[in-house]
């Protein structure tokens, strides 16, 4: 019997204008706290999208990829989130509670989309004194941007996909 030979394969990933692998960050404006209110992810042609919605205004933010451990704000505790590329969304000024205690995000803390091609898991990883933090596991490191849109006030984050 012959020997076979084994070739590894990577996905193509299309250009994604604007973006690269590089951390992103605008600082917090106003001392005003963001309200998290809503989490949608989805496919787009060539990218996956990762929207968060707020109430007052959309927030500072640092997002950039991390390497494990992923260590839940203030506890420490390890976060499990699959992939083999982990992307954080660190935001600042930004809960998903009121000044009273009440919730304004009802969604899920780990949501595993079934329509995205590179994004399989965003996890909540922390909040604690106006900084909230999401980690998204994706099959493969990609290109992504971050843009902040008004009416209602959003952060979203594209990663490149196939």
């Amino acid at each position: 019997m012959a020997p076979t030979s084994t070739t590894a394969t990577t996905i193509p990933v299309p250009a994604l204008a604007g973006a690269s692998t590089s951390e992103v960050s605008v600082p917090p404006g106003t001392a005003t706290q963001s309200l998290l209110t809503g989490i949608r992810v989805s496919h787009q042609a060539g990218f996956d999208r990762v929207v968060f919605d707020f109430r007052g205004r959309a927030p500072g933010y640092r997002v950039g990829y991390v390497s494990r451990p992923i260590l839940e704000d203030a506890s420490g505790r390890e976060v499990q989130v699959a992939g083999s590329a982990v992307l954080r969304v660190h935001l600042e000024h930004a809960s998903d509670g009121d000044a009273s205690g009440h919730s304004t995000y009802a969604g899920a803390d780990d949501l595993r989309p079934d329509s995205t091609t590179n994004v399989v898991e965003l996890v909540r990883a922390g909040g604690f004194e106006a900084v909230l933090t999401w980690v998204m596991g994706l099959k493969q490191q990609a290109p992504f941007r971050v843009q902040t849109l008004a009416g209602p006030p959003r952060l979203v984050v594209d990663v490149a996909a196939p």
